[in-house]
């Protein structure tokens, strides 16, 4: 198991990007479709790919589509982190939701910044990098930034060293704690990321 690991996001600055060249703590983790973010990146360490349904297609982005998808991964040889498992894809490890939603609560997985962290905590990582993880605009990202800070909170409470150059951008003034548990719905649930109903319907759980 790795000590130490970094999560790269995609919302990295120009300057930043000579660091990924190979130059990371431990381990790194990154997600969904990185090469088109990171091209010179071919062998990260562990890749997740939570969406349920995946086939390669960016319905908002079309310059993100690649249907192509699983054999690059597999060129990888990393472990791949899945919630249901896909033909021809190579190394896959199924997330258990189950004992997850136990042990942190189905409100507390809302992105893959999520379940990288339940998986650095339950592995027993002692450092967590993220890299290029803002999560600052409207979406999806206006609930899951939220979690994202609670858990990283959390790691921290349990003694596990968090650095995120981005964290003191991240702004949760107004989310009311107590009313988290009230979401039912886990990220993987959702095929479609960018639901405004959906959205609004969290909003009002979350928001004073």
């Amino acid at each position: 198991m790795a000590k130490e690991i970094t999560i790269l996001g995609f919302a990295a600055q120009r300057s930043e990007r000579a660091l990924y060249d190979g130059n990371f703590n431990g381990e790194l983790w990154t997600l969904n479709d990185w090469f088109n973010f990171f091209p010179q990146i071919k062998k990260p360490h562990r890749l997740y790919q939570i969406h349920k349904g995946y086939t390669g297609l960016h319905t908002d982005y079309s310059w993100r589509t690649n249907v192509e998808w699983k054999d690059l991964y597999n060129k990888t040889g990393a472990k791949i982190i899945v919630t249901e498992l896909y033909d021809g894809l190579q190394n896959q490890r199924l997330f258990d939701e189950s004992k997850a939603e136990l042990d942190w609560g189905k409100w507390r997985l809302q992105s893959s910044i999520d379940y990288m962290l339940y998986d650095a905590w339950n592995e027993g990582v002692t450092t967590v990098e993220l890299i290029g993880v803002k999560m600052n605009h409207e979406t999806e990202y206006a609930y899951q930034m939220p979690t994202a800070k609670y858990n990283s909170d959390f790691l921290k409470e349990k003694g596990i060293r968090v650095i995120n150059c981005h964290e003191n951008n991240w702004n949760v003034k107004n989310v009311d704690w107590e009313k988290l548990r009230e979401v039912r719905i886990s990220y993987s649930d959702c095929r479609v990321c960018h639901n405004e109903q959906l959205i609004d319907s969290i909003g009002k759980h979350l928001c004073k």
